[in-house]
């Protein structure tokens, strides 16, 4: 069947809002007028790749289903996916510095295990990123089960991702010394990953909008972070809503979310926001969370503050148990192995002024 050039094609005003309608449902992706040409663009560019001639059948062809794969074709055109290796070094640091230690010392005396999500990870830069960044830090990590858990919309996109090469557009923000030390060169110019850093990252289709937790591979709602920068941008407000009540569920009390500098505010009923010198990351809420687990305001270093402190949290710390002073001290000692010193003597200077005597 010979297809309609797409220059013979535009998208009236009908089919602008029917395809506009049937997109939202089905992705979550906002295109409002502003953005009426990024989505006739994506159209067009879907059309030319179907065996449809017609803009009134093509939208027939995707809404009816008429080939397996059809929508795929359409969302690798509507999403943009522009990332790279440690973007927004500023977050970057923030999660290197002062989340994953604060992680990696609370499970080293308890399960050894951490648990992160890449939401919208597009080729794969971040969640590699946060698994070389987690391997670091973590000595002996091949004693640990740690996980990274990488999921996109765009199916291309993440098998590019799982090929796990780049070309060095995609490390204009890393580490020199990462580089050398996790990628080689191969033959066609191309830098290949390292399969030390390949197998603790595990990549899924997930679509934001009709799925919730990526229960897939049995990563449950026991979340230690969830990473969406540059994601929610993209979305409606209903389907940013719901998006943010997913993540709360999914993550464990306490948990971390680290959104893009441009996307919106999750809900404050929702999270905490915290601010480390202007780099803000949001913590969930619950009755269950202890906040002196958290930097309190005005600490020198400029560590996490508390932006925002809950009324709940406060009414129940009476009720919440204090742990053992073996606890502080094999926290501590957990910090000190992975190169905290800092971290290592305010737990204990902490742990002092609450129990002199202990």
């Amino acid at each position: 069947m010979k297809r309609m050039s797409t220059e013979a094609c535009k998208l009236d005003h009908e089919y602008y809002a029917k395809f506009k309608d049937f997109i939202l449902d089905e992705t979550g992706l906002s295109f409002p007028k502003k953005k009426r040409s990024d989505l006739e663009r994506a159209v067009l560019q879907g059309l030319s790749e179907s065996p449809c001639r017609a803009i009134d059948e093509y939208f027939d062809f995707l809404v009816n289903g008429s080939m397996d794969g059809a929508m795929d074709y359409l969302v690798r055109h509507l999403t943009v996916g522009e990332t790279y290796f440690y973007r927004d070094q500023d977050q970057l640091e923030l999660l290197q510095n002062e989340i994953f230690p604060k992680l990696i010392s609370e499970r080293a005396v308890q399960t050894r295990k951490l648990r992160v999500w890449s939401a919208g990870c597009a080729t794969g830069e971040e969640p590699y990123s946060l698994a070389i960044i987690m391997r670091e830090l973590i000595p002996y990590i091949d004693m640990w089960d740690c996980l990274v858990l990488a999921t996109d919309i765009n199916k291309e996109s993440l098998k590019r991702a799982e090929s796990g090469r780049y070309t060095n557009w995609s490390f204009r923000s890393m580490p020199q010394s990462w580089l050398e030390k996790y990628f080689f060169i191969s033959s066609e110019n191309e830098y290949h990953l390292s399969e030390t850093i390949k197998k603790n990252v595990v990549f899924s289709h997930l679509n934001l909008k009709k799925q919730l937790c990526p229960t897939s591979i049995n990563i449950g709602s026991d979340l230690d972070l969830i990473i969406c920068r540059n994601v929610a941008i993209y979305f409606d407000e209903k389907t940013i809503n719901q998006i943010m009540e997913n993540f709360y569920h999914c993550l464990s009390d306490g948990g971390w979310l680290l959104m893009g500098a441009s996307d919106p505010i999750p809900p404050k009923k929702l999270f905490w926001m915290r601010n480390y010198s202007g780099v803000f990351i949001y913590q969930k809420k619950s009755e269950s969370y202890d906040s002196r687990h958290v930097n309190r305001k005005g600490n020198r270093s400029g560590r996490i503050t508390v932006a925002e402190t809950s009324l709940s949290a406060k009414s129940k710390r009476r009720q919440i148990k204090k742990p053992a002073p073996t606890d502080a001290l094999a926290e501590s000692r957990a910090l000190l192995e992975i190169g905290q010193p800092v971290l290592a003597t305010e737990k204990l200077e902490a742990r002092l002024k609450e129990e002199p005597k202990s």
